[in-house]
């Protein structure tokens, strides 16, 4: 099974805390454009955030973003407008795939980070082994080595 890799919690703090902040920014430019975009597009839209927020700190933020931009969606963009109450079956089912979708989405990005972590440590390990073949091969004597 692959090594999972853990983040310090305060970086994990600070990731959340921008992941939110940057689906909240984007949930005030969406606002203002909510009389010329469908709300279909803002579902769209709102997956920018989440991809950002994964790929730049991490799953948990990204989830978190992803959930946060299902109620902002649900609650802004959704009709009715302002309560957390869907009418239209429709617009239900809009909301899960985009919950799904985003939550996916997340969890892709999500594990091309770590795999691109796990092989940069890879590198790591082989660039040093490397120098260390090249240091021994000049070696002649016992003594040296």
């Amino acid at each position: 099974m692959p090594r999972r890799l853990r983040y310090p919690a305060s970086e994990q703090a600070v990731g959340l805390l921008a992941a939110l902040f940057l689906t909240g920014a984007a949930t005030a430019a969406l606002y203002f454009l909510r009389d010329w975009v469908e709300t279909e597009t803002v579902a769209l839209l709102y997956l920018l955030p989440v991809g950002f927020s994964t790929a730049l700190w991490g799953l948990a933020p990204g989830v978190a973003s992803a959930v946060l931009a299902f109620f902002f969606l649900n609650y802004l963009f959704v009709p009715p407008s302002l309560p957390l109450a869907v009418i239209q079956p429709k617009d239900l089912v809009a909301l899960a795939v985009f919950l799904v979708v985003a939550v996916v989405l997340s969890q892709l990005l999500g594990r091309a980070r770590a795999n691109m972590s796990r092989a940069q440590a890879r590198e790591r390990e082989a660039v040093a082994v490397s120098e260390l073949a090249a240091a021994l091969v000049g070696l002649q004597d016992q003594g040296q080595i």
